[in-house]
């Protein structure tokens, strides 16, 4: 793993509230992540909230942790001199030529990546969603829509803080 290309599984602590309140949190919760840079110099992120089997007493990930929906940052801020501590922005329209491995979530908000006092990659990232659900080809499709829209599902906002653990699918 380098630090501008690297798959990583984090388990992170979730809050939600409402979509036009982002500074509210309604619900809390935990969810397993992966987390993967890639792109030329590691300018494209990607968050997948993860389905797998439940946490092994070890504190690792699940070894059949699998991407389920998948938030897509582009690199908003580097810090030549500090190549972690890093911030990325969400983007509603999938940027060209960049595939995901679970189905493209739209959404507006940021990301950081950091190292902890430990040494640990740590994510913090708020955000929200407001789309609609639809199918192509049989496929799940994220339609990203403006608030307030008619018919569509309820928006959320959301914050994450995740924390990397160990994951026999690292790369």
């Amino acid at each position: 793993m380098t630090i501008h290309s690297f798959r990583i599984a984090m388990f992170n602590e979730l809050t939600t509230g409402p979509y036009a309140r982002p500074d509210q949190v309604d619900r809390t919760g935990t969810e397993w992540l992966i987390v993967e840079r890639s792109g030329p110099g590691g300018t494209i992120l990607q968050v997948s909230d993860g389905a797998g089997s439940a946490e092994p007493p070890d504190g690792s990930a699940p070894a059949d942790l699998t991407a389920r929906n998948t938030l897509v940052g582009i690199l908003a801020e580097d810090d030549l001199s500090d190549p972690v501590n890093v911030r990325f922005l969400f983007v509603r329209v999938l940027p060209p030529a960049t595939k995901t491995d679970g189905v493209f979530f739209p959404a507006d908000g940021y990301a950081e990546l950091a190292l902890t006092e430990d040494g640990v990659i740590s994510l913090h990232a708020v955000g929200r969603h407001f789309h609609t659900t639809g199918a192509v080809g049989g496929a799940t499709v994220l339609a990203d829509v403006p608030y307030p829209a008619q018919g569509a599902q309820g928006g959320l906002n959301w914050h994450f803080d995740a924390t990397r653990r160990p994951w026999i699918n690292e790369v």
